[in-house]
């Protein structure tokens, strides 16, 4: 079975209290690691981890064509707690739809780049309800002033690749949607996934084996 690939795409945690300002927190996760643009922060100084609408919710992959996510294997996990109560921490895993509609993924063309492809996910539909649940529970313990309490997303795609690729081919691009109105924002740009590996001591090439 092919490990999750999290080195790079854990970066999108956003691990602070209820109502956190998520721009700030990509400022600091990302440090060093990629470029966030400027207008991302800005547009996402507002978004609330506890409030969003999980079925507005998209992301977006930029990959070498040679690397592909693997069917069922992208992940979206949650997670609460109390940052006093860390043992009572409560994690739930969401497997994200691929998004082939074509009207879906027209706002993306603008992100095109040859030799990349762009693969999109959402929530399935009904995964909205359990995501609402652990939204309105958190925000429950807020009002009761029940100490501070913590929310995280991440990310975690399982990736495969096809052939012998060279340093070039491990780059990644991701795009995070909130908002319709909103459109794509660039989250993290041209990011060395290989890099990435190094730093944490891993091989990418056993992190994303060869696909089947």
């Amino acid at each position: 079975m092919p490990v999750a690939f999290r080195l790079f795409f854990r970066r999108l945690i956003a691990s602070r209290p209820v109502a956190p300002c998520l721009a700030a927190v990509l400022a600091s996760l990302v440090a060093g690691c990629g470029h966030v643009p400027v207008s991302t922060l800005y547009h996402l100084r507002n978004f609330d981890l506890s409030t969003f609408d999980p079925s507005m919710l998209r992301v977006a992959v930029q990959l070498d064509d040679k690397i592909e996510p693997l069917p069922g294997g992208t992940l979206m996990r949650i997670a609460a707690w109390r940052k006093d109560q860390p043992e009572g921490k409560q994690e739930h895993d969401f497997v994200l739809l691929p998004i082939v509609e074509k009207g879906e993924l027209s706002p993306l063309i603008e992100f095109a780049k040859p030799g990349q492809r762009i693969h999109a996910f959402r929530v399935a539909p009904a995964d909205f309800e359990r995501i609402r649940a652990m939204q309105e529970a958190a925000q429950a313990a807020k009002a009761k002033g029940a100490g501070q309490n913590m929310l995280t997303i991440a990310v975690e795609p399982k990736l495969c690749r096809r052939g012998e690729l060279s340093d070039r081919h491990f780059r990644s691009t991701t795009l995070v949607r909130t908002d319709p109105l909103m459109g794509y924002l660039v989250l993290l740009k041209d990011v060395d996934l290989k890099a990435e590996a190094k730093k944490a001591g891993k091989d990418v090439e056993v992190e994303i084996p060869p696909c089947k």
